[in-house]
């Protein structure tokens, strides 16, 4: 009997680098695709934690029934609130996700873009309006804007439209 030699037939190594390098450019374009997707959520969130602060600084007041501060601090990008001795930090200190961070904060009569500032609360849970700039990563930048009296978070496309709120809320006193 005569053996029969079946020679398997395999991929060469062009081939198979063919497919991975297809298949590496499909996952590629997924991810670039899911990026920003992601990205948006990113922002979406750490608008939601500070929008979170401001109304849980504003319940503390209430429920305490005296006047706190909330402070902004722009260099480090944490927000907290204070007693009337300034030296007690009431509750937990907000740090924003990493690649976030406050850069500006603008209200009826300043514009800041660093150090830190205070905001009082009155025992009623009121504050003056203020809006903060929260810088993300890949250059995204959103405008926020808390309303004096009610705390209602908007989100504002632009500094110009911004100011023209504000320059309603200078005639205005909204804590008191």
């Amino acid at each position: 009997m005569k053996q029969r030699h079946i020679q398997a037939r395999g991929f060469s190594l062009i081939e198979m680098m063919a497919t991975l390098l297809v298949i590496a450019m499909i996952a590629a374009g997924i991810t670039l695709h899911a990026e920003g997707p992601m990205q948006s959520a990113k922002m979406k969130d750490a608008l939601q934690q500070i929008g979170q602060f401001d109304h849980m600084t504003r319940m503390y007041a209430r429920q305490q029934d005296k006047t706190i501060w909330l402070v902004v601090d722009i260099q480090k990008s944490i927000l907290r609130r204070i007693g009337k001795d300034s030296t007690e930090t009431l509750g937990d200190i907000l740090t924003l996700p990493d690649g976030f961070r406050i850069t500006r904060m603008l209200m009826p009569e300043s514009n800041l873009d660093g150090g830190s500032t205070s905001i009082r609360c009155s025992r009623q849970g009121f504050m003056q309006s203020y809006a903060v700039l929260l810088s993300g990563p890949n250059e995204r930048e959103q405008w926020i804007l808390f309303t004096g009296l009610g705390g209602e978070l908007i989100k504002v496309n632009n500094e110009q439209e911004l100011r023209k709120i504000m320059d309603v809320a200078k005639t205005r006193n909204d804590a008191d």
